[in-house]
């Protein structure tokens, strides 16, 4: 896998989503266990992306964690201009 991006979301979980190989894209997101080194199944993105940016930011109001990916390439070939967010829960 490659063309993917990554982001932390605490100390001992990561967030792995889209990415591309020999077999194409992905709408895949998987969870990263840091200490155990397992990846779980996530939620599948709307778009597929890769080549995209990602990163975490916490809601100012209740202080839950909001997953943003955003950009990058829907492999269709056009580069994509929409954002994903994700919410801490769902």
């Amino acid at each position: 896998m490659e063309k993917h991006c990554l982001v932390q979301l605490n100390v001992s979980t990561a967030m792995l989503i889209g990415g591309y190989d020999e077999d194409g894209g992905y709408l895949d997101a998987f969870y990263y266990d840091i200490i155990s080194e397992i990846f779980t199944k996530g939620p599948d993105s709307v778009e597929h992306r890769e080549n995209h940016a990602c990163g975490a930011i916490r809601d100012k109001g209740d202080g839950s964690l909001i997953v943003v990916s955003v950009g990058g390439f829907d492999g269709a070939p056009h580069n994509s201009s929409t954002s994903e967010l994700l919410f801490e829960g769902e």
